[in-house]
C-alpha cells in the first residue's frame, strides 16, 4: 500500500464526517447513502491511480469521470449507453433535476423528502468536494487547505431556514 493511501482515506472520511451536518435538512438517511458510496468511489479511482503512479492531473480527471459515471448510473435519464456512459441527454436530464431542485429548496420546509433533484445536487456536491479534499491533502500535499470546501459544505445545513 502507498504512503499516500491511508492519508486518502482519511480525507475520505473526513469529506463524510464535514457533510454528516446534512442529515439535519433531510427526512432520511437516503443522500448519507449514495454520498458515502461517490466518496469511496471518488477515493478508490484516486488511489487506483495513485498506484499505477499517475500524475495528479490525470488523478483529478479520474475522479471527475468516476463521479459522473456514479450520478449518471443512479439519476439515469433512460437515455444512457449501457446505463453507464452519459449522453447529451443526460445531461439535459441533470439540468431538469437541478432546475427542479432550485424550485423545491425555495418552497420545501425542512427536512426535506428525497427527491431526485436535491439527492442529485448532495451526492454532486459532496462528491466535488471530496475531489477538492483528496486534491489538497494528498495531490498537492497541502492538508490545511483541504478545511476550505469541508467548510463549504459544513455551512449550508446553517445556511437553510427552518420555515
Amino acid at each position: 500500500m502507498s504512503q499516500r493511501h491511508p492519508l486518502a482515506l482519511v480525507a475520505g472520511a473526513a469529506t463524510l464526517l464535514a457533510a454528516f451536518p446534512l442529515s439535519t435538512v433531510y427526512a432520511s438517511f437516503t443522500w448519507l447513502f449514495y454520498s458515502v458510496l461517490a466518496v469511496a468511489l471518488v477515493i478508490g479511482t484516486a488511489m487506483l491511480v495513485r498506484t499505477a503512479r499517475g500524475p495528479v492531473w490525470a488523478q483529478v480527471l479520474a475522479m471527475m469521470s468516476s463521479l459522473l459515471l456514479y450520478i449518471t448510473f443512479v439519476f439515469p435519464s433512460g437515455e444512457e449507453f449501457f446505463r453507464l456512459i452519459p449522453t447529451p441527454g443526460t445531461f439535459r436530464h441533470f439540468n431538469e433535476l437541478l432546475v427542479v431542485a432550485g424550485q423545491q429548496i425555495r418552497d420545501e420546509a425542512v427536512p426535506v423528502p428525497d427527491l431526485d433533484g436535491l439527492l442529485l445536487l448532495t451526492t454532486a456536491g459532496v462528491g466535488l468536494v471530496a475531489i477538492l479534499v483528496d486534491l489538497a491533502a494528498v495531490g498537492i500535499r497541502r492538508p490545511a487547505l483541504a478545511g476550505l470546501p469541508m467548510l463549504a459544505i459544513y455551512s449550508v445545513p446553517v445556511a437553510v431556514l427552518p420555515e
